[in-house]
């Protein structure tokens, strides 16, 4: 779809790697993202930069192998460790069907999956997951649950 483009730009959009840029799992060890390649991470900030749709600039570019890993690490991220109750994880359908498992997955003791949006009726911290676009019909979605207290994690894959 996008070919014609793409060879208009020519080489303008090329990215190249030496052969020993790539010798060790530590790309840089000054980033958080250790293993990820300092030329990609610059190259992805360059490119949001030109496009003008996100905030690079004294923030983090992090990379998964699929969405799983990233929702994981946001799930972590976003979980407080000083809690005597888990925080629940909630979801709209339809949602990646994964969301369960991955929520569980790692058995970290901070959250846990609580179920649907809609029966969502707990007061308290929550993290809500939103798949937008829904990859079921295109629909740009928003956050369901009105709580004050809830943190959300936008899937945007």
């Amino acid at each position: 779809m996008y070919e014609s483009n793409w060879r208009k730009l020519g080489h303008k959009c090329d990215i190249t790697f030496n052969g020993d840029d790539s010798l060790s799992y530590f790309a840089n060890g000054k980033s958080l993202c250790w293993f990820l390649e300092s030329k990609l991470e610059e190259q992805i900030k360059k490119l949001h930069n030109v496009v003008g749709n996100a905030i690079v600039d004294d923030h983090y570019i992090l990379v998964g192998t699929g969405s799983s890993q990233l929702v994981q690490a946001a799930l972590y991220a976003l979980s407080p460790s000083d809690q005597l109750e888990l925080i629940s994880v909630v979801s709209a359908t339809p949602f990646y069907s994964a969301y369960p498992n991955v929520t569980g997955f790692v058995r970290s003791g901070l959250h846990k999956w609580a179920g649907y949006t809609k029966t969502f009726e707990k007061y308290g911290p929550y993290i809500e997951l939103i798949t937008s676009p829904s990859n079921h019909d295109g629909i740009i979605r928003e956050p369901v649950v009105n709580g004050d207290q809830g943190k959300l994690i936008y899937d945007l894959a």
